[in-house]
């Protein structure tokens, strides 16, 4: 199954933490945010992964790559402006397919 994990803002409530990194990748109990996320998808059957991203992409691109040290495959699109919530979907719109997601 797939699903779309939207990771583009710039987590402005959370700095100054943020400015150092994307929210998705603040810590919870050792480790981000967003590595919580991937392994409750992964648990609950979902094996391909679109991930929207805006703030400081490389962090997360750095960490979680094609996803496989995660048991996922990962791919991302990149925002060079904000889309907002159904912009980001949009941009995921060729991976989703006609699938559910």
């Amino acid at each position: 199954m797939k699903a779309i994990i939207m990771a583009g803002g710039k987590g402005t409530r959370l700095r100054p933490i943020c400015d150092l990194m994307p929210k998705p990748m603040t810590e919870l109990l050792g480790k981000p945010l967003m590595e919580h996320l991937t392994e409750l998808l992964k648990r609950n059957g979902f094996s391909e992964l679109c991930v929207t991203l805006g703030h400081k992409p490389e962090c997360i691109t750095r960490h979680f790559g094609e996803g496989a040290k995660f048991g996922v495959s990962m791919q991302y699109n990149i925002e060079k402006k904000p889309l907002g919530t159904a912009g980001g979907v949009r941009s995921c719109l060729e991976f989703v397919g006609r699938e559910d997601f």
